[in-house]
């Protein structure tokens, strides 16, 4: 097992970041009018995380350390939550802000991006506001921590 290169998550979120979705078979539709996918962001004591979940159920979770988890969404259960996760945003995406700058949130602190068509739209707040639903996202927040408890349970004897 290859020692994780915290090197690595920036070049993986980066890529992310600046992926045309049409390249990867994503495009706008009914279900998906907004947004082909989220990348959701929690800032630690110990480092950042960061769960990805795209339209079609492609699903990643990356450690500012180094490590992280791809291919979560070959899991059939995964792939429908991260579905259901993407869904979901649409609701709320186009009155999200416009993003200038894709930054880490500061510590204690969540980022709920959507990766937008046309831009990337991202809201920053208090991750207990958004856990004990204080805010408009919530419902997102708890739908991504779905998925990061199903990669985590699926992965940990991978």
């Amino acid at each position: 097992m290859s020692t994780p290169d915290p090197a690595m998550f920036l070049q993986l979120r980066g890529h992310l970041l600046s992926t045309d979705p049409e390249t990867v078979g994503l495009a706008r539709s009914e279900r998906f009018p907004e947004a082909w996918g989220l990348m959701m962001e929690t800032a630690y004591p110990q480092g950042a995380v960061s769960l990805v979940a795209l339209a079609d159920g492609t699903t990643s979770l990356y450690f500012s350390n180094g490590g992280g988890i791809i291919g979560g969404g070959e899991h059939q259960h995964i792939a429908r939550a991260s579905i259901t996760a993407v869904g979901l945003l649409q609701t709320f995406a186009a009155d999200m802000p416009v993003e200038a700058e894709a930054a880490l949130p500061g510590p204690g602190h969540t980022i709920i991006r959507a990766l937008g068509y046309a831009g990337h739209r991202s809201i920053e707040a208090a991750e207990d506001d958004l856990g004990y639903g204080r805010h408009q996202l919530s419902p997102v927040f708890h739908a991504v921590h779905r998925v990061i408890a199903m990669v985590s349970e699926t992965t940990k004897d991978e």
